[in-house]
């Protein structure tokens, strides 16, 4: 009678803690879920946020023995790298203020968040020689267009990173040339019928002063017969104080050639 009443309270009891105990719980924005029994409990986190799961086993003490059972998963997003998508200009004067337009793809930014430039130790312009007036963004779309205005006092290629965090960072360079070099600039038209005749000029800056008409060639390249062609000019004309323009016709393409 009484070991009948104990076995009916260890039935019982059994009974009791065999069975599972579930809750569940959803806050926003991510979920969890917990399940356990007296074997084993298991929980599950969803967090939209991160994308990323998790989930883990462990064993628990159903008698005085022990369950040496213990399992773990996890799953991690790749982190986004910045991609340079171009820079705009990629050249200027130095010693003139530019203001360059750099356009970033797969960069997240956050509020308070700001670009930094820091001058690379393989720079020909040094952080001394390069004054940044402003840096301002906006995102357009899935890029992050950034505006600099900057100057530099000498002439080289800068190369520097424009960075917000020490993991979101791109690589700029920039060439800055001499303003007093000669250089073609501009030329007009762009284009031409096959029988030429065309007058053209040429827009050129810091041409010397004492250059004359003799000792100007222009040099039309792959026109008949894919070979070049030298053209004399056969005007100069003054547009500003810095810039020139070389008159001169545009040669036809089927003119032939010595």
């Amino acid at each position: 009678s009484s070991s009948a009443t104990s076995a009916a309270s260890t039935e019982a009891l059994t009974s009791s803690t065999s069975s599972s105990l579930t809750s569940t719980a959803t806050p926003n924005p991510s979920t969890q879920a917990l399940s356990s029994s007296m074997s084993s409990s298991a929980t599950s986190v969803s967090t939209s946020v991160l994308e990323s799961t998790s989930s883990s086993t462990t064993g628990l003490m159903a008698t005085s023995t022990p369950v040496p059972t213990s399992t773990s998963a996890t799953t991690t997003p790749t982190p986004t790298v910045p991609v340079l998508v171009y820079t705009v200009p990629d050249s200027g004067m130095a010693d003139e203020e530019i203001t360059v337009v750099v356009v970033i793809r797969s960069l997240i930014m956050t509020d308070g968040e700001n670009f930094n430039i820091s001058v690379s130790s393989k720079s020909e312009i040094g952080k001394d020689n390069l004054t940044v007036m402003f840096v301002t963004w906006e995102t357009r779309d899935d890029v992050v267009q950034v505006s600099i205005r900057m100057k530099s006092n000498t002439v080289g290629r800068l190369m520097a990173r424009l960075h917000v965090s020490y993991t979101k960072f791109v690589e700029l360079e920039f060439l800055f040339r001499d303003p007093t070099a000669m250089r073609i600039t501009d030329f007009v038209p762009r284009s031409e019928f096959l029988y030429g005749g065309t007058e053209m000029k040429v827009m050129v800056d810091n041409l010397p002063v004492n250059m004359t008409l003799d000792k100007i060639l222009v040099t039309f390249a792959s026109t008949a017969h894919g070979r070049s062609v030298n053209v004399s000019a056969t005007a100069l004309e003054k547009v500003t104080a810095k810039r020139s323009a070389i008159i001169l016709p545009i040669p036809p393409t089927t003119s032939p050639i010595p």
